[in-house]
């Protein structure tokens, strides 16, 4: 339990890292180009926390020219190593760069279909879009979505799965309807994303709601769980990893409010360009045979590319 906690309390982390204080913006489905969410982001580097799974010299990827005919193209993945269930350590394996996850595990399927070599560099989320603009990864392959800023600066690939914004309330509540939250007490998490947009559910739909302002994600649940509030406003696949790992006899409920497209972010160039052409159609093959799906199944225990109702 220790460990599943300390795990978990790394995912919401993270989620706050990359969600915290930006402005919300509403999720268009479909391709990643038109959409438009929040999620924070630095420009600036810091030091790489882990190695990587093939040895290479010091400096940028090598993205100036293809790989010659026969020879596997490198590409250069950026990853936080601590969004549970996306990326996280696997603990005793120096494989994928000591990493686990849904995201490295949809990378090592797109290399194995396109004869590509990967190498795994790990460092804050902060500094990641910072590695991007310096040439140090090809791409960031961990839960990132886009906001405007970030449309207007990079290219993003089709978008491969959702996330989005759930309560979590005491099993056998039984909401069935967003109507079940007006005048109740919710809690949210005080300096992040899933703030503003419970601010502004609350807002615009009259719903009376009494939110309740908390310190860290990690104290959400157990609110809920001992009867202080009547439910906690979060990251979808956050609070679901929470249930499980803290075992709580808690439950979503999913006001389908907001889409979060999950696309991965490249600078443009022209062989990223070509790069992007080749990730989509992967990952178009990827979703008509199944194997997206089995292996989001296989993380998180549900069918995350497929884009919740509106």
């Amino acid at each position: 339990m220790k460990k599943r906690t300390k795990r978990w309390m790394a995912v919401l982390c993270a989620c706050t890292t990359a969600l915290a204080l930006s402005a919300c913006q509403k999720a268009a489905g479909g391709e990643a180009a038109g959409a438009e969410t929040a999620s924070a982001e630095a420009g600036t580097q810091a030091p790489l926390e882990s190695g990587s799974t093939a040895a290479t010299d010091a400096g940028a990827p090598e993205t100036e020219s293809a790989a010659p005919a026969g020879e596997a193209k490198k590409i250069i993945l950026g990853s936080t190593g601590v969004l549970a269930k996306w990326t996280q350590t696997a603990e005793g394996s120096a494989e994928n760069g000591g990493l686990e996850g849904y995201d490295i595990d949809v990378w090592n399927e797109i290399a194995r279909r396109n004869n590509f070599e990967l190498e795994w560099k790990v460092a804050e989320f902060q500094a990641l879009f910072g590695m991007l603009d310096n040439g140090d990864i090809t791409t960031i392959a961990n839960e990132v979505t886009t906001n405007p800023e970030r449309l207007e600066k990079y290219d993003f690939t089709d978008t491969y799965a959702y996330d989005g914004y759930v309560f979590v309330v005491k099993k056998g509540s039984a909401p069935d309807s967003l109507d079940w939250f007006k005048n109740k007490k919710i809690c949210v998490e005080a300096a992040t994303n899933p703030r503003l947009v419970l601010e502004d559910m609350n807002e615009e739909k009259a719903m009376g709601i009494e939110i309740g302002y908390l310190d860290t994600q990690s104290v959400l649940l157990p609110a809920v769980d001992n009867g202080t509030y009547d439910g906690a406003f979060m990251i979808k696949t956050a609070a679901q990893i929470g249930i499980d790992d803290l075992g709580m006899d808690l439950e979503q409920f999913d006001p389908q409010y907001k889409v979060l497209p999950i696309c991965y972010p490249l600078t443009r160039t022209d062989e990223n360009a070509v790069l992007k052409e080749t990730i989509n159609a992967t990952l178009k093959e990827m979703k008509e045979d199944g194997t997206l799906a089995e292996l989001s199944n296989k993380w998180f225990g549900q069918d995350v590319t497929v884009e919740p109702a509106k």
